[in-house]
């Protein structure tokens, strides 16, 4: 090859080589994530929200002026899987809300948001409120291994839950769900692990189970929250978890939960567990009512571990405060179980294979159908049990803590029961 056509050959490279930078002149240089602005009334820097993600790079967070939105591109809102976060200007849900409500004359369903793209915990939705949902998830739904996540939103008077999850992994934090009705508040299906950490689950009413949460083959955790005021026509009128098979996620895990107020018409006034073991620890079950189980329902060969929780007034015709069904293996532990109504304090069918409660440090007391009855009978002599009035400070005003009289604070066991002491110091 001669000298001439190799140096041709070299300045035709370079030409395409320096045709490919991103120097050129030619395509802008990539810009920095920014804030873009949208107003309900389409007179921002983009006239609804899904435009505003379709501009959005990740990094980005798109700013919510105050106001109602609603309409095409202001529900139905898809992430696309980026990583961007939606909020409102002020932070608070109260000064935004997504009104998913169809046009007029139209029948269609439609939600708030859908995660479906593989977004991770980048992908943030916070400090709004989402009301009028008719589609499955009527306030936000995840699918597809996504893990968004969702802080600070209120889920307000949505038909077709609050939230709705399917093999994901949502974080779910300090939001309210209330008025969701008549599928509940939130639920979770198919290998789905979601994190549920300080909400509220406030007078939510469901046809089927769990008014508040309810999840099927999935493994949530849910940490400081309240199930106040929900009912269920079915089981779980506070939370239902598991419900048939195993799931290969692991156990349940619900820990500093309050449940009180609840209504199930069949199982587990305040949590209904099924098919899918697990613990509870240093929780609250007050005054939650169903005809098995106030308190708690413990499912068919179900293990799981109850800890340091107070079970206290809760109504049942049989198990006030637990109903263990065939098969199911319950170990307590440093926990109250008093002055439950109508049924004994812990109750166990054996209906096709005998169930089991042991208990340790626990105290049984003043309970309408019986204390150390049934399948407790002759647990008081051992493992540190007693029965003995509690001493809570007030229990008629809900105020659960310990005199510093009450048998529940002693040496051998430290403190029996959610809370310690609280008066008489």
């Amino acid at each position: 090859m001669s000298r001439r056509v190799i140096i041709l050959l070299c300045a035709i490279a370079g030409l395409c080589l320096a045709g490919c930078g991103d120097d050129d002149g030619t395509r802008p240089p990539p810009r920095e994530p920014r804030a873009l602005i949208v107003k309900a009334d389409g007179m921002g820097e983009f006239p609804n929200i899904q435009a505003a993600v379709a501009a959005a790079i990740d990094g980005d967070t798109i700013m919510l002026d105050s106001g109602t939105f609603s309409g095409p591109g202001n529900r139905d809102v898809d992430y696309s899987g980026k990583r961007i976060v939606i909020r409102s200007m002020t932070g608070h849900p109260s000064s935004v809300t997504i009104d998913c409500v169809p046009d007029e004359g139209s029948d269609n369903n439609h939600r708030g948001f859908y995660f479906h793209s593989g977004e991770g915990p980048a992908a943030v939705l916070e400090g709004l409120t989402i009301i009028n949902g008719s589609a499955t998830g009527g306030g936000v739904r995840v699918d597809s291994s996504s893990s968004p996540t969702i802080r600070n939103v209120v889920f307000r008077e949505n038909s077709a839950l609050g939230l709705y999850c399917w093999g994901s992994s949502p974080i779910v934090e300090r939001c309210i769900f209330t008025r969701n009705s008549p599928r509940g508040a939130m639920e979770c299906y198919a290998e789905s692990a979601p994190v549920v950490r300080y909400c509220q689950f406030v007078r939510n009413y469901s046809d089927y189970g769990g008014a508040g949460f309810a999840s099927y083959l999935s493994a949530p955790v849910l940490a400081h929250c309240v199930f106040w005021d929900n009912q269920s026509k079915l089981g779980g009128g506070g939370a239902q978890i598991g419900i048939s098979s195993e799931t290969a996620l692991g156990e349940f895990s619900i820990s500093y939960c309050v449940f009180s107020d609840n209504i199930a018409g069949s199982f587990g006034g305040g949590l209904l567990i099924g098919g899918t073991d697990g613990t509870v620890s240093d929780c609250v079950f007050r005054s939650n009512w169903a005809s098995r189980g106030g308190g708690l329902y413990v499912g068919q060969n179900v293990t799981a571990a109850i800890d340091h929780s107070t079970i206290v007034t809760n109504y049942a015709s049989k198990g006030a405060g637990i109903w263990l069904y065939s098969g199911a293996t319950v170990t307590i532990g440093n926990t109250i179980i008093a002055f439950n109504n109508q049924g004994a304090a812990v109750e166990c069918d054996s209906e096709f294979s005998i169930s089991e409660a042991t208990l340790t440090c626990c105290d049984v007391y003043g309970n309408a159908g019986g204390n150390w009855v049934d399948c407790l009978q002759g647990q008081l002599s051992r493992n540190k049990n007693v029965s003995a009035d509690p001493l809570f400070c007030d229990m008629d005003s809900g105020n659960l803590l310990l005199h510093a009289d009450s048998p529940c604070i002693n040496d051998s066991c430290g403190v029996i029961g959610m809370y310690g002491v609280g008066c008489g110091l």
